[in-house]
């Protein structure tokens, strides 16, 4: 029964809707804005089609409120995966992430932690420290942009992102998931990796 519940959870998707207030996600994309409008700021990268920030810029940057906010989400998000997945050692933050996705961006299927060599065999990928992974959407697909799903294939899953639901999920083959293509609009999200490897905790202030 034991090993049932194990492998029962190991194929759980972490969902909550509601996790965060719609006010909340509002104010952390208009930080977002505020950053990414600053030239020169440290922690952005720009892609062809996507904008990312680093959590902790928005401490550096003086946006007290939204550091606070983000700080509640990340104590709260690990909490729920270590309550549904419980993991047997300790989960540390390893890295906080927040996307803005245009039309034409997309996220091939993957994993966090592994990948697949010529031959098909599973082997680490460049983030093999990764336990599990935990998405806050910030604003809602067929509402505020069109298309950008998560999808998982092997799971027979897709969840449609909505502006406060956290999603939390494995980093290993067992997850591999995609996001469908950016149609219209732009998607907000904050992504949080963890890791049980202290020494790669994030240096959260």
């Amino acid at each position: 029964m034991h090993s049932m519940i194990q492998l029962k959870r190991a194929t759980e998707i972490l969902n909550c809707p509601q996790f965060a207030s719609r006010m909340e996600c509002a104010n952390v994309i208009a930080a977002f804005r505020q950053v990414v409008a600053i030239n020169g700021t440290t922690g952005v990268r720009r892609l062809p089609n996507r904008i990312e920030v680093q959590g902790l810029t928005f401490g550096q940057m003086g946006f007290e409120d939204v550091r606070k906010s983000l700080t509640q989400i990340r104590t709260r998000a690990i909490q729920a995966v270590e309550e549904l997945y419980r993991p047997r050692q300790r989960l540390f933050i390893e890295f906080t992430l927040l996307s803005e996705m245009h039309p034409g961006d997309a996220h091939i299927l993957h994993s966090d932690s592994e990948a697949q060599d010529g031959t098909g065999k599973w082997v680490p990928n460049h983030t093999p420290w990764r336990e599990f992974a935990m998405l806050l959407y910030l604003n809602t697909s067929r509402l505020d942009y069109g298309g950008g799903v998560l999808r998982f294939p092997e799971l027979g899953r897709q969840i449609i992102p909505e502006a406060g639901l956290l999603v939390g999920f494995p980093c290993g083959r067992t997850h591999q998931h995609e996001v469908t293509r950016i149609e219209t609009g732009l998607r907000y999200s904050v992504s949080i990796w963890t890791t049980a490897d202290g020494a790669r905790a994030e240096r959260w202030p």
